[in-house]
Formats: structure tokens, C-alpha cells, sequence
């Protein structure tokens, strides 16, 4: 009994003896590995044992140690920076004015920024992994599935409008550099759309005025019933061979319904007629582009319709009225109505006289191209007839067409 604790110590002694010897053979072989390296290197050990190189090494080393912490410290400072420039972005891209959102493919929302979940009415948290087709009007759906499609295959930019909730948006979608995501930006434009909507219905407001305008006339005179339309859709095939804007072509086709408007005036008697018409008739009814003017010129249009009216029966040598303006002077709507209005004018009865014909109104305008009607209008309407096959709409039995080549009848300056 009293031998076994020796026993046991001797035991522990021995296995703290083989661990120590273990961690001894392993701190020769790291030792030994070490030392082969430098031999590597062509660093002879016996050269680092002397008391000089020892000394070079230490300050070798105090400098390289000072290096590290120099380099520490940029990298802390480029790291901070890095952070400063995530916040920013983080920033912008939550504070951004437009929502900001990723999809896949299939379109399910991969990220989304703050201003895209408040224009989808939910949490971002909850966004992520959604369908975006979802959030869509059904009836919009087509449209946007065929837009994302677009945009993976074509890789080009691709934008639509349409309806998200009661917003109205903007949808601009680009693929992404890697091209296995898409960029999609909404911006909500329900202001917009209200505005465009608004604009509209001012248009149909205009219209609406115009047309009631127009109306009195025709009920007044059954000879120009169509007159004022014919003249438009002559008006609007020339100030298209122009390349007038949209905006400039429907101001002029306005003009054009409303060009007449100033006979309101005349009396009855004068304008149905049946025999050609005395002098002071004659100036009576050169009375009304004045009269159109004051009519027109208290009602606000976004274009200068009351102006048209006024000079569509000047004429660029200065003869025509009411204020004799000639040339530059003339606004090119006028210019482009003057010509429409002679030759439809001319191309359809009155009281007084049968259709004089499309031949000879064509050969009217070329004889007084440049002196009477602007030379560019004059090509482009006898272009229209002879190359393109222009043709009025129909006209009332009481206008039939007839032809009048080589006819008696004098051609007079249309009223």
C-alpha cells in the first residue's frame, strides 16, 4: 500500500516527461524548417550570429515594425473612408427622389430602395423575393412582362407608363452589368398624367367652341357647308409635306375649321346669291377675316388661331386685305391657308358659277406662285394632286364636281 503513490507519481512524471519532449522535437522541427529556409535564401547562420549583423537586424526590423504600423494606419483610414462612401451611397440611394429596384429574370425583387417601397405601399423587408408583376394593374401586365423581356434579350434601354395602385409611373428598365439582373427606376407621374389629362380636356373644350363657331355659319350658308373642313384637310396634307410639328399642325387645322368664321355677319341674302356679287357686296364680305379676328382674339388657344384668321386673305405682293401685308409680314399658317382655301374655293360651286375644277385651280396658284401665294406652299399643294392623289372629302350634291378645262368662266379671287 505504501509503494503505489510513488508508483503513480513516477507515472505522471513520466507522461509530463514524453509532453515536454514532444513539444521540445517540435520546436526543433519548426527550428530546423526555419534555418533550412534561410539556407534557402543564402542567409548563412554563422553571419547572424555576429554581434554587428545582430545589431543591423534588430534595427531592421524596429523600422520594418514602424512601416506595419504605418501601413495599419492607412488602411484604418482607407477603410474609414470606404465606410464614409458606403454611407453616402446608402444615402442617395434611399433618399433618391425615385424608386430604385433589382430583378431577376423572372422579375422577383432582388433589392429595393426606401422610395420604392413607399411607392408600393409596402415594407422593404417584404419586397424582397416578391413578384413585381404583382403590384401592377392586371391590364398593365402584358405590357410590362413584354418590356423586361425586351430588355434581357435586346439589352437596350426600354421605358413604359402605367399604373401602380392609384399612382400613375414611369417604369425605365436597363440590364445590369453582370446581365443576369435588371436595373428598374419608377417615378411617379400621376401629375403629369393629371395635367396631360387636363390639357385634353381643354383641347375637347377648344374643339367643342370651334365646332359650335363653325356651325352658326354653316347653318347660315349652305354653299360653304364642308368648306371650312375641306380646307383643313388641305391645310394639314401641306403643313405636313412640311414637317410642322404636331402642335403647329393641329393649331393650323383649327384655323383652318374657323378661317370663315367672320361671315357670321354677312347677310344671308349676300352669301347664297345666285348672280355674281356687286362691288359694295364684294366689300362687305372682305369685312369678315376682321370679324373672325374679333371674335377669336378674347378666346385664349395655344396657338395664335386669331391671327391666322386675320391675315388668310393677305397675299405676299400686299394686295390682299384686310391690312395689306405682304411677304414676311404674313404668318406661314395664313400663307399655307390661302393657298387650300383658292383652291377649294375653286374646286366647288357657289350660288353664282358652276365648279371651275382641280386643272385650273392648280394652274391659278402656279400663275401667281410668288406673287400672290408662297412658292414652297404653291409645289407642295400641286405635288399633293399629281403625285400623291390628294383628294378632298365628298362633297353635298349641291357641290358636284365638274370639270371646266378650257371653260368661260373667270377666275376671281376666292371671298
Amino acid at each position: 500500500m505504501t509503494k503505489r503513490p510513488t508508483t503513480e507519481c513516477q507515472r505522471g512524471l513520466h507522461k509530463w516527461e514524453q509532453i515536454v519532449m514532444k513539444k521540445h522535437n517540435d520546436g526543433s522541427e519548426l527550428r530546423n524548417r526555419a534555418e533550412e529556409r534561410l539556407r534557402e535564401r543564402g542567409i548563412a547562420l554563422d553571419t547572424l550570429c555576429s554581434e554587428g549583423e545582430l545589431q543591423r537586424v534588430v534595427q531592421e526590423l524596429s523600422i520594418h515594425q514602424i512601416e506595419l504600423e504605418m501601413q495599419n494606419e492607412n488602411l484604418q483610414d482607407s477603410r474609414d473612408e470606404i465606410l464614409k462612401e458606403q454611407q453616402r451611397y446608402a444615402d442617395l440611394y434611399d433618399c433618391a427622389p425615385v424608386g430604385y429596384l433589382t430583378l431577376a429574370p423572372n422579375s422577383t425583387i432582388l433589392e429595393a430602395n426606401l422610395p420604392a417601397a413607399r411607392l408600393l405601399s409596402c415594407e422593404r423587408s417584404q419586397l424582397k423575393g416578391s413578384r413585381f408583376g404583382s403590384f401592377i394593374d392586371q391590364r398593365d401586365l402584358p405590357v410590362f412582362n413584354s418590356m423586361v423581356d425586351k430588355v434581357f434579350k435586346s439589352k437596350t434601354l426600354e421605358y413604359r407608363e402605367m399604373m401602380i395602385g392609384n399612382i400613375g409611373c414611369r417604369l425605365d428598365a436597363i440590364i445590369s452589368d453582370n446581365q443576369q439582373e435588371c436595373r428598374l427606376t419608377l417615378t411617379d407621374i400621376t401629375a403629369q398624367i393629371k395635367l396631360r389629362n387636363y390639357e385634353k380636356s381643354i383641347l375637347a373644350s377648344h374643339q367643342e367652341t370651334i365646332y359650335a363657331l363653325v356651325s352658326m355659319v354653316e347653318v347660315r350658308d349652305s354653299y360653304t357647308a364642308g368648306h371650312q373642313k375641306r380646307v383643313a384637310e388641305l391645310s394639314v396634307a401641306i403643313a405636313e409635306e412640311l414637317q410642322l410639328s404636331a402642335s403647329e399642325i393641329e393649331g393650323l387645322r383649327l384655323s383652318s375649321i374657323l378661317h370663315d368664321i367672320g361671315k357670321f355677319n354677312i347677310p344671308s341674302e349676300i352669301l347664297t346669291k345666285l348672280t355674281p356679287l356687286e362691288e359694295a357686296e364684294k366689300e362687305m364680305l372682305r369685312h369678315h377675316p376682321k370679324a373672325g379676328y374679333d371674335v377669336l382674339k378674347g378666346i385664349h388657344f395655344p396657338w395664335p388661331i386669331a391671327q391666322t384668321v386675320l391675315q388668310h386673305h393677305e397675299r405676299l405682293d400686299g394686295s390682299g386685305y384686310p391690312n395689306r401685308l405682304n411677304g414676311d409680314g404674313i404668318c406661314q399658317e395664313a400663307k399655307i391657308i390661302g393657298v387650300a382655301d383658292t383652291v377649294e374655293a375653286m374646286t366647288g360651286s357657289r350660288p353664282y358659277r358652276p365648279a371651275i375644277g382641280i386643272d385650273r385651280a392648280l394652274q391659278h396658284i402656279r400663275l401667281e406662285s410668288g406673287r400672290l401665294f408662297d412658292p414652297d406652299i404653291v409645289e407642295i399643294c400641286v405635288m399633293l394632286f399629281q403625285e400623291k392623289k390628294f383628294c378632298f372629302s365628298e362633297r353635298p350634291a349641291s357641290e358636284t364636281m365638274i370639270s371646266s378645262k378650257g371653260g368661260r368662266y373667270k377666275i376671281l379671287p376666292s371671298l
